[in-house]
């Protein structure tokens, strides 16, 4: 969502996919492209659930940004999840 200024720039507009999400189904990593914004976001709360598997806490936030603005990081998903 940061990098998409909430849907409204780069990959978040030309292609409605508002949390950067990526699949590799061409054996080379490509940005999802969505019908809608919606499904951007159902598909952000399905990856969490299917690979986390736990809802993301300070701790793991460290981990999973390399310790890069976790907080900032830990409040976008937060702010992202919660709004649907």
């Amino acid at each position: 969502m940061a990098e998409t200024s909430g849907c409204t720039k780069g990959s978040g507009k030309s292609k409605k996919n508002c949390h950067g999400l990526m699949n590799r189904k061409t054996g080379t990593r490509r940005l999802n492209v969505y019908a809608s914004t919606d499904q951007s976001f159902e598909d952000f709360k399905a990856l969490w659930k299917r690979v986390y598997k736990v809802y993301p806490n300070p701790a793991l936030a460290k981990l999973y940004t390399g310790n890069d603005r976790p907080d900032t990081w830990l409040a976008i998903v937060n702010q992202t999840y919660n709004s649907l």
